[in-house]
């Protein structure tokens, strides 16, 4: 199953880790409003907003029917047989990516972090490990290469410090062979504070209770 990743810069790997190329920027950053939001339609106006809103073109529609038919090559390149095979579809105004659960950093994070969360009361050393491989799917700034409004906002979505840590090992001033566990921040986790990334990243998905006042992205 091909690997999209969004936790840094936008990339596309098969499953022997090669990486296949996802063009310029401004493409880059096609893919990486679908995989945000795999399984759901992303209206073709919602992707000029988020991709172009700054730097409006007389031209967004076809530029946009161009870069997802120049991204679904990649696709089936990488998927080598993969079923289901991720594709980008055209549909009822839009286009979405199939399917739902496609292979993407940050959805694989977030599933982990739920678990985490799940595991916090009855088992805080299993729940510890699993935020740990949430992070270390981290590899650096979000959607890093991606220009505009809407990658900038993705990105301050995971600069705040986020409001529950995974515990983490540092040496202890009375003996430096000794660890002791402290609670430490760790970047990578702010993504996944409900308090920014839920509302940002994912607007339309999340329940009422849980929705904020601030600017939107679209």
């Amino acid at each position: 199953m091909p690997d999209l990743r969004l936790l840094g810069p936008v990339e596309l790997r098969g499953g022997d880790d090669r990486r296949y190329s996802l063009g310029p920027p401004r493409q880059r950053c096609v893919m990486a409003v679908l995989a945000m939001t795999p399984g759901r339609l992303v209206p073709v106006e919602t992707l000029i907003a988020r991709v172009w809103r700054d730097e409006p073109t007389n031209d967004m529609r076809d530029a946009v029917c161009t870069y997802v038919s120049r991204l679904r090559r990649p696709l089936r390149q990488a998927a080598e047989g993969s079923t289901p095979a991720p594709e980008i579809r055209r549909d009822n105004g839009g286009y979405v990516l199939t399917p739902d659960d496609a292979n993407a950093d940050l959805h694989r994070a977030r599933s982990l972090v739920r678990q985490a969360r799940q595991k916090q009361t009855g088992d805080p050393v299993r729940s510890a490990e699993l935020l740990g491989e949430a992070a270390a799917l981290w590899r650096g700034t979000p959607l890093a290469g991606l220009r505009g409004l809407w990658a900038e906002q993705m990105r301050r979505s995971s600069s705040s410090p986020p409001t529950w840590l995974p515990a983490r090992r540092t040496p202890s001033p009375a003996c430096s062979s000794a660890p002791a566990t402290t609670r430490q921040p760790h970047p990578s986790l702010a993504l996944f504070n409900p308090a920014t990334a839920w509302r940002n990243v994912r607007p339309r998905s999340i329940p009422a209770r849980h929705a904020r006042t601030g600017r939107r992205d679209s």
